[in-house]
């Protein structure tokens, strides 16, 4: 019999452990963000955002490999992953995401080729074909402001397709966010130099947000209220503006 208590020892020792390890979720990576944006190093104030609320929470935080945006999406209604952040608010993504607005989200921006003639009104854009991006979360008053005139829409299923249309000379103008389009040319050599961005800029009257969010798939539905709280808390206390990713423009 005291053979057999020893022999526990150290599995009660291993279950002890277990149940003390902080819960893992899981932060799927989206393909918006690219190399080097989605690495974690100590600049990288999205990845420094992020260990910041693991610290707080006792939690870990692991991400994926980089993943194509459309599949994190799948993924976080699977419950097969847990957060996604800087995500734009859709009534679609509501139905399988917590919405939790942490900061303002920026106007979406017009790209050309760097020899296309400019659009410095909207009245420019109009016989232009334009790429939008699949499964992006697109302004409703821009929505409504592409609904109203007949434009020739042309869906890319990431950034790096919709600039290979512009290249191609298969589209016009890409509409896209901001950072993450620069973010996309400056991190592929082959973009270098080759586009600009429109003087015409988009100036919405509805205040927008970006948002992280939270699966509502997830098997850790005990963070949710913790994590909101988190963020009101970094919200009042002014420390969003830290964790801002530094801005980047095309040369």
């Amino acid at each position: 019999m005291l053979r057999l208590g020893i022999l526990l020892l150290p599995l009660l020792y291993s279950v002890h452990l277990m149940a003390h390890e902080p819960p893992e979720l899981i932060w799927c990576l989206d393909d918006h963000w690219h190399t080097p944006a989605h690495e974690h190093k100590p600049e990288n104030k999205t990845a420094l955002f992020m260990q910041t609320i693991a610290e707080r929470l006792a939690i870990t935080i692991r991400p994926t490999p980089l993943t194509p945006f459309s599949r994190c999406l799948r993924k976080m209604e699977l419950g097969q992953a847990d957060l996604m952040v800087s995500l734009n608010y859709s009534v679609d993504r509501e139905r399988f995401l917590h919405l939790i607005p942490y900061d303002e989200a920026q106007p979406e921006s017009l790209y050309l080729l760097r020899t296309a003639d400019d659009i410095a009104s909207w009245d420019d854009i109009k016989q232009r074909n334009i790429v939008v991006l699949h499964d992006y979360g697109y302004s409703p008053e821009l929505q409504q402001m592409l609904s109203k005139d007949s434009f020739r829409l042309i869906q890319a299923a990431s950034l790096e397709d919709a600039f290979a249309m512009l290249l191609l000379q298969e589209a016009d103008v890409v509409i896209g966010p901001a950072q993450s389009a620069v973010n996309v040319i400056h991190n592929n050599p082959r973009l270098h130099d080759q586009f600009k961005q429109a003087s015409y800029q988009f100036n919405f009257r509805q205040a927008r947000t970006i948002n992280l969010a939270f699966s509502r798939a997830s098997s850790h539905q005990e963070i949710l209220p913790k994590l909101q709280q988190l963020i009101q808390q970094m919200i009042e206390n002014d420390e969003i503006k830290h964790f801002r990713p530094q801005s980047k423009t095309l040369d």
